[in-house]
């Protein structure tokens, strides 16, 4: 199984055009929490952060980054990486 970080940024964007790009990446599985293996909790990325655990690779997800960013009609940067392992202090848990 990968395990991607991914940051997408919209250059001049509205509140609206950052719903539009999650509602799209959330249908490709990409989401904007992580879950902590050993306790199973949720936590809440910082803006614009998004998750991706699952058997695609890195181009399928680079491309469906792309694909929602640009649906969004703003000019934006999209930066995916795969890793084996992540660490994180300081994120709000999903309640």
């Amino acid at each position: 199984m990968a395990i991607f970080t991914i940051r997408v940024e919209l250059h001049n964007a509205q509140f609206s055009h950052y719903l539009a790009l999650a509602k799209s990446l959330q249908a490709a599985g990409i989401v904007d929490v992580v879950k902590d293996d050993t306790s199973g909790i949720l936590y809440k990325m910082s803006p614009g952060e998004y998750s991706y655990v699952g058997n695609a690779t890195l181009d399928t997800v680079f491309d469906a980054c792309v694909t929602a960013a640009n649906a969004t009609g703003q000019k934006n940067a999209v930066f995916v990486s795969e890793c084996s392992a992540r660490k994180w202090i300081g994120l709000p848990v999903v309640k």
